[in-house]
């Protein structure tokens, strides 16, 4: 396993996009379900391309969807109606939305925690060994006031090796990442030492934050 596959698999930050598939079909001549489908992906594909957009003095790159909404939000704020109601309409369709989700995530993690806590708990008494589930329901953690789940943990097998792998390379990661401090000192403006270091930084932090939890 690579530094990359474990980062990617710990899904740690970064700027590398999933890009849905591109199908396309003819009948007869014509488009067929396929042509819609495309479509749709392109405009999904399209909807999170990053663009410049500036605000006053400032620049900033945000998907195509943000500035949209972003310039529809500011149209409301200003007093332009029809503006108002759509983005009323799409922040309350968004809170239906968020909230239908979180309901379900809530009875899944409900349902997987008294499960797996009922089997572990019965092969605690009777010595019995099994398989350890992923997520451990520890790991899966409700807030009782908002109902929200978060994961303190993997979730699944292949994160569970990820973490493995970059917990027994941990003194190797903190020397690459000093190393690669120092040569930045003296070339501050490498933008590939840059990538590097924002990366090993992120995997080396998780890796001090995940010390903590285990102490």
């Amino acid at each position: 396993m690579s530094i990359a596959s474990a980062r990617a698999s710990l899904a740690i930050p970064g700027d590398d996009r999933a890009r849905p598939a591109r199908l396309s079909a003819k009948i007869g001549g014509k488009p067929g379900v396929g042509f819609e489908d495309r479509v749709k992906s392109l405009a999904i594909e399209e909807a999170y391309r990053i663009i410049k957009i500036r605000e006053g003095d400032r620049v900033e790159k945000v998907p195509v969807i943000q500035a949209i909404i972003r310039k529809v939000a500011v149209a409301a704020a200003n007093g332009n109606t029809r503006a108002q109601q759509t983005y009323l309409n799409l922040v309350i369709g968004a809170e239906a939305d968020r909230r239908v989700a979180t309901m379900e995530m809530l009875e899944t993690a409900v349902v997987y925690k008294d499960h797996w806590g009922r089997i572990l708990a019965e092969r605690a008494r009777s010595g019995a060994t099994g398989p350890e589930p992923v997520p451990h329901p520890d790991d899966v953690i409700i807030d009782s006031k908002t109902g929200e789940v978060r994961y303190d943990g993997s979730v699944n097998e292949e994160q569970k090796a990820a973490q493995k792998w970059l917990r027994a390379r941990w003194p190797e990661l903190e020397r690459g990442l000093m190393q690669i401090n120092e040569q930045l000192e003296s070339d501050p403006k490498n933008s590939e030492l840059r990538k590097q270091q924002r990366d090993l930084a992120k995997i080396v932090g998780w890796l001090r934050d995940d010390t903590l939890k285990c102490a």
